[in-house]
């Protein structure tokens, strides 16, 4: 269903952009990443930590001041962990790592205002995630009485892979010629739906009753987005090249034996 939408509005973009004066652009961008894993957890304090990704972008502008974005990203999230707990008196703490990585799907309101020789654009939407691989130990703490931290579980069951996030942002987009911009942003994302499978089990308890995991988790991430958007001459060349843009870029035809 979530991709049979994705698809839909695609679809929808493409069709506003092959029927009106509509400026469409093209962004590749990359990002180093600050990412946390937060949950109502008393024994386990979650550390910030560093990843990356990239990905590419499509880019409709209704006019000067609005338009609409979709894109396709790459994430790593790493998260960094320290579980304290005490057992017969004596206390205790573990250091881990945790390691998710996620394609991306955001779908953008792009706001744009021109300021001085840059563009300054505030944006925000829905953004659907798929968790692609997990790695790492799942804290477990039960009852005061047993701690554990199993290998990489199969399958990723302690993790759901779907997820919807609410994202927004704000960036610079700096004019190098009169169709490619340099882009920066500042965008931050956030778990609205539970990014832990609570209906998880850890032998024969389930991971929303274990003290101190908590039955609720929120991926939260904050990227520096570095990238160049490229924008079209004409915006149906995308999908239908005019004769004048097939003979720039292929020039005559070449004889294959």
């Amino acid at each position: 269903m979530r991709t049979r939408t994705i698809l839909f509005t695609f679809l929808l973009l493409t069709t506003f952009v092959s029927n009106s004066n509509a400026q469409l652009s093209f962004g590749v961008v990359g990002f180093p990443q600050i990412s946390s894993l937060t949950n109502k957890s008393d024994v386990i304090n979650n550390k910030l930590s560093y990843a990356g990704g990239g990905g590419v972008n499509v880019t409709y502008d209704f006019s000067s001041k609005y338009g609409v974005q979709l894109g396709v990203l790459y994430s790593a999230q790493n998260q960094k962990l320290t579980s304290k707990y005490t057992i017969n008196g004596m206390d205790y703490s573990h250091d881990s790592r945790k390691r998710f990585d996620y394609l991306k799907i955001p779908l953008l309101l792009r706001m744009t205002k021109e300021v001085g020789k840059f563009d300054l654009v505030v944006f925000a939407g829905p953004q659907f995630s798929y968790l692609l691989k997990y790695d790492g130990g799942m804290v477990v703490y039960i009852k005061d009485q047993y701690f554990g931290l199993p290998a990489t579980p199969s399958g990723n069951k302690y993790y759901n892979h779907y997820n919807i996030d609410a994202t927004g942002g704000v960036g610079l987009e700096f004019p190098l010629s009169k169709y490619v911009k340099l882009v920066s942003a500042l965008k931050i994302d956030c778990n609205i739906t539970n990014a832990q499978n609570s209906n998880a089990t850890f032998y024969s308890y389930k991971i929303s009753d274990i003290n101190g995991t908590g039955g609720t988790a929120r991926n939260k991430t904050y990227a520096l987005m570095l990238g160049i958007n490229y924008k079209f001459k004409n915006p149906n060349d995308l999908l239908a090249p005019s004769n004048k843009f097939r003979k720039q870029s292929y020039g005559k035809k070449k004889r294959y034996k």
